[in-house]
């Protein structure tokens, strides 16, 4: 009969009753488990304006309104957004931002690329294959 190595090998207790034959198995490793630690949040620190482009669109929310803002934060200009293609070429020139309750896509930024606005503010981007490299654009998510 061959050996078998007693460090790796245990006799099992039950036997199979049809063949009385004990079975053996080895033995079992130890399962070692980490806890992972959850990250902590930390909140953007936001510029004034940024923070002021937040709250005017906050204050937008769910009117279907465009505030056109000038540098130092005023609101220059209202809008409904259905008017806002024809307006977007009579913007002031005093206007240097654009935040409105609506989608960001390719064709207003072209047509923004040719004005005095820096800075337009959305609630989400659509698609955007050519950004305009003189807009920056900024989202509600990327606000908060």
């Amino acid at each position: 009969m061959p050996k078998t190595d007693e460090k790796t090998w245990e006799r099992v207790e039950t036997v199979n009753s049809h063949t009385n034959l004990a079975y053996t198995k080895p033995e079992e490793k130890k399962r070692t488990f980490h806890l992972l630690k959850p990250k902590p949040i930390v909140k953007k620190q936001l510029s004034p304006a940024q923070t002021k482009y937040r709250e005017t669109l906050t204050k937008l929310s769910g009117l279907s309104k465009v505030n056109v803002l000038d540098i130092n934060g005023n609101v220059v200009s209202e809008m409904h957004v259905k008017d806002m293609p024809a307006c977007l070429k009579n913007i002031p020139e005093n206007g240097t931002s654009l935040v409105f309750d609506g989608v960001i896509t390719q064709r207003m930024l072209d047509e923004l690329s040719n004005t005095n606005i820096k800075t337009v503010v959305g609630i989400k981007k659509g698609s955007i294959p050519k950004q305009p490299a003189s807009l920056n654009i900024l989202t509600k998510a990327e606000l908060e």
